[in-house]
């Protein structure tokens, strides 16, 4: 029997290892959109239709019969691309333009939070930088201060005073965005994880191996911050610890669907596990990127009947997720000058396409070759017995990768510096709330 219809929409090397996983497990037809040119030896096809706007994505994938979507972007979600599909009959994994405002606000995630009693540092929102400018004086520091809504590129500051909060908004005025609300919240010291779940929307919740992801450029804690340059899986977190996320978790979707705006989908939230327990930061309704890439090779069961399950609200009963004892490690190789605008021009040699252990970002076809169309070009992913042995395989990959390319640049300390996040929940907190 022939496997679903599946049309995977999004970007990034975490669309490479999806449909590589889909096309490996028998689906009769992988689909994506927007294509990339270096995923056409997976055996996934473009689909002949543009992302936007997405009535024209929408309208072919039911005259194709698509059985199932997963939509991998948050931007596309803001847009409300699930809405459209589940409007014309397709199956999606992909919460609505209603849920997906759990990571597009970032004040109305913060309030989900607080209605669900889940712990996340103290906050405040202001309606404007300008706003924010008036009143950082009276702030504790340090602080994190981000903008209220997509981040149009402005990322996430930490703060140690009033002037560099001053710097962080002015530099959010200057990006055309004085009209944006700003959310400050408590910085709070301790490692960070990233937790991810899937969920259909009908009290079905299945936990994913928790993640460490490295958001800097460079090992330099005041290296720039990016959208990952690498983590590890399963990460060095007590198993209270993860209870009280679990938990925490399944009381916000619960909340969610109280207000009439059940989650369908993925969320994964940035824990810090602090000197008083685990805290919350944020939810994202997207799949991380390399969050994605490093969880699916761990994961020991048929991917696309776990999508289908989630998709049509029939994961009740599959909370125990069957992973694989491995370690799994990916690096991120980004064009120099990333997260900036790139240095130099990268041309992909052929060779590299076809390996099995390369992921790929966006590419487009020039005069020289196949180029990277953004600012990290591959995702390096290695699995082995035990870290150390996953962290300098994927290292060794990068390493060659960079060799071949010119022009890039990997940290190389993935996967060697987590030893000292190993945590277990303090006393005050030993039972999933």
């Amino acid at each position: 029997m022939s496997g679903p219809r599946v049309l995977v929409v999004g970007t990034g090397a975490r669309k490479h290892a999806l449909v590589r996983r889909l096309v490996a497990e028998g689906c009769s037809e992988v689909w994506t959109a927007p294509s990339n040119p270096a995923l056409d030896s997976t055996g996934a096809l473009p689909a002949p239709a543009p992302v936007e706007p997405p009535r024209r994505l929408t309208d072919w994938a039911a005259d194709r019969r698509i059985e199932l979507a997963v939509v991998l972007d948050e931007s596309l979600l803001f847009q409300g691309l699930a809405d459209a599909l589940l409007h014309v009959g397709v199956p999606c994994v992909g919460p609505t333009r209603a849920a997906a405002v759990l990571e597009q606000s970032k004040t109305f995630g913060k309030d989900v939070m607080t209605a669900a009693e889940v712990p996340t540092p103290p906050w405040r929102a202001f309606p404007s930088a300008l706003a924010a400018l008036a009143d950082c004086a009276s702030w504790s520091y340090p602080a994190v201060v981000k903008v209220d809504g997509p981040p149009l590129g402005t990322g996430v500051r930490i703060v140690d005073d009033a002037q560099g909060a001053r710097s962080a908004l002015r530099d959010i005025l200057a990006r055309e965005v004085a009209t944006a609300a700003v959310l400050v919240e408590e910085f709070v010291p301790g490692p960070e994880y990233s937790f991810s779940v899937l969920t259909d929307g009908r009290g079905g919740l299945v936990l994913l191996p928790v993640i460490h992801e490295y958001n800097r450029v460079a090992r330099d804690s005041r290296s720039a911050l990016t959208r990952g340059m690498g983590a590890v899986a399963p990460a060095p977190v007590d198993d209270r610890v993860a209870d009280i996320v679990f938990g925490a978790l399944g009381r916000m979707l619960l909340e969610m669907a109280e207000l009439g705006r059940p989650y369908v989908g993925s969320a994964t939230t940035n824990v810090v596990v602090g000197p008083d327990g685990p805290v919350l930061l944020e939810v994202n309704s997207h799949f991380g990127d390399p969050e994605t890439q490093t969880v699916l090779p761990l994961l020991d069961v048929t991917l696309v009947d776990l999508l289908l399950a989630t998709a049509h609200g029939s994961l009740a009963g599959t909370t125990d997720l069957r992973t694989s004892p491995l370690a799994s490690v990916t690096t991120t190789v980004a064009r120099d000058g990333y997260p900036g605008g790139p240095r130099h021009d990268v041309v992909l040699p052929s060779a590299l396409l076809s390996d099995a252990d390369l992921l790929f970002y966006e590419t487009r076809r020039t005069g020289h070759g196949l180029t990277p169309s953004g600012g990290r070009v591959v995702s390096c992913n290695a699995t082995a017995p035990d870290l150390e042995t996953a962290a300098a395989q994927a290292r060794a990959t990068a390493a060659l990768v960079a060799a071949s390319l010119g022009g890039v640049t990997f940290r190389d300390d993935i996967g060697t510096t987590t030893a000292d996040l190993a945590v277990s929940a303090p006393t005050s907190r030993q039972e999933s709330p």
